[in-house]
């Protein structure tokens, strides 16, 4: 069950040499410290949970297409594979293309986050005939890169700046947007 694999993972990670060294009480003062947890467990390598990423991309004719991803939440789990990261994300989307829906994803090794898109995202992406390629996340930058097939013309490369402390309200802003969108319809 999960709680045995929980005691199986932190006595296995007590035992990593990777891991923070407990002070040693007074009758233990000539032994060896032991490591009690592996920090590097709880590393980020991804979008922190919150982050609110955006970028507005102008485009002659259509106009401006806001892009908006929020990180709602991130996991790891320990499986036969090793450590894998799950976690769900929000997209909204603000111009020719309108949507507001939850993916979930997967962390991949280099920085690749695995967007698993829902019917209506789907359906979307198919009607106007685009795809999302790839989305990427630089962990020195702190920014997503979306890559974006639409028909006709090379893939668009389109970078979502982190909004700092703005999560509430971009929230916010996605939510008046959807509803200023449905409102005109």
């Amino acid at each position: 069950s999960s709680i045995q694999m929980f005691i199986i993972c932190a006595f296995l990670v007590a035992a990593s040499p990777a891991g923070r060294e407990a002070p040693s009480p007074g009758i233990w003062r000539g032994a060896a410290p032991f490591k009690l947890w592996d920090s590097s467990l709880l590393a980020s390598g991804g979008p922190p949970v919150g982050g609110v990423y955006k970028a507005v991309l102008r485009m002659p004719v259509i106009g401006d297409q806001t892009f908006v991803l929020q990180i709602l939440r991130r996991r790891r789990s320990l499986g036969p594979a090793g450590i894998t990261e799950r976690g769900l994300a929000r997209i909204t989307l603000s111009g020719a293309m309108n949507l507001d829906e939850h993916a979930e994803f997967r962390m991949g090794a280099d920085g690749a986050i695995l967007l698993d898109f829902n019917a209506p995202t789907l359906a979307l992406l198919r009607r106007m005939r685009t795809r999302i390629r790839k989305c990427t996340y630089c962990e020195t930058g702190d920014f997503l890169t979306l890559v974006i097939a639409p028909p006709l013309v090379p893939a668009i490369r389109v970078r979502l700046l982190r909004q700092p402390g703005r999560s509430n309200a971009l929230r916010r802003d996605a939510d008046d947007m959807r509803s200023n969108h449905f409102k005109n319809r």
